[in-house]
C-alpha cells in the first residue's frame, strides 16, 4: 500500500523537480506506481511541430520521483543516476501522460520504466531510470529509538518523583519545628504576695497601746 497519497506526492515532486512552467501533475499512485500528466502548452514544441525531448524527459523524470515517494514516503533526497530514453514517435500539440512502474527497489537503488502516451493514447516515448536512494531506517531501528525515547520519559518521570520526596524529607514538619525551635524564655517565678510591711512607727504605737492596756486592766 502506498506510503502517500497522489496530492501529498504532487507537493513534494514540485518541490524536488522543479520544471520550471510545466504544468504537471500526479494525478494517481498506486503499488509501486505513478501517474503524472502534462498539459500541452505552445512553448512545449520544438521546430517542426512536435513537443521537445526535453519536455518529456521531464516529465518521465517527475514520475519516477513520484513513484519512489508513494512507495517509501518523503525520501526527499532520492537522486537520479541514470536515464535511458526512446522516442518512438512525434507527438504534436497534445497533453501528455507518463506510466511509472517501479521494476526494481533495492537498499541503495531503484530501477523504475516509463511509457508516455499522447492524448489519443499512442505510445511516443518509453524511459528507464535509476535512482539512487539514501540509506533507510531498518524498522528495528526504528523499534529500538521508541525504546529509548519512552525509557527517556520514564527515567524523567522517576527523577522528578525523587526530587519530590527529596523536597518533602527536608522541610521539617510542623511537629518537629516546634520540637526544634529554641524554647522560649521562661517568666520570671511570681513572687508570693509579700505580706503588708509594718512601719516601726506603726510597731512602737500598737506596744505602748497595748501595755496601755494592761495598766488599766491591773487597776
Amino acid at each position: 500500500m502506498p506510503k502517500l497519497n497522489a496530492a501529498e506526492v504532487n507537493e513534494l515532486v514540485k518541490t524536488g523537480v522543479r520544471a520550471i512552467g510545466l504544468d504537471m501533475q500526479v494525478t494517481e499512485i498506486g503499488e509501486g506506481s505513478a501517474t503524472l500528466t502534462v498539459t500541452y502548452e505552445d512553448r512545449m514544441e520544438r521546430p517542426g511541430g512536435s513537443i521537445g525531448g526535453p519536455v518529456m524527459m521531464t516529465l518521465a523524470d517527475a514520475a519516477i520521483y513520484a513513484a519512489i515517494l508513494g512507495e517509501l514516503g518523503p525520501e526527499l533526497m532520492a537522486m537520479t543516476t541514470s536515464l535511458n530514453f526512446n522516442f518512438l514517435r512525434r507527438a504534436r500539440q497534445c497533453s501528455l501522460t507518463a506510466d511509472a512502474k517501479i521494476l526494481k527497489l533495492g537498499s541503495r537503488l531503484a530501477i523504475v520504466e516509463v511509457l508516455i502516451h499522447d492524448s489519443e493514447g499512442s505510445l511516443v516515448c518509453h524511459a528507464t531510470g535509476t535512482y539512487s536512494l539514501p540509506p533507510r531506517r531498518s524498522v528495528q531501528d526504528a523499534a529500538n529509538d521508541e525504546l529509548a525515547a519512552s525509557s527517556a520519559k520514564v527515567d524523567k518521570a522517576l527523577a522528578a518523583l525523587q526530587l519530590g520526596d527529596d523536597v518533602d524529607d527536608g522541610a521539617p514538619s510542623s511537629t518537629s519545628a516546634r520540637a526544634e525551635s529554641p524554647e522560649s524564655p521562661e517568666s520570671p517565678p511570681q513572687a508570693p504576695p509579700a505580706e503588708a510591711a509594718v512601719s516601726e512607727e506603726d510597731q512602737e504605737l500598737s506596744t505602748s497601746d497595748l501595755l496601755a492596756l494592761m495598766d488599766d486592766k491591773s487597776r
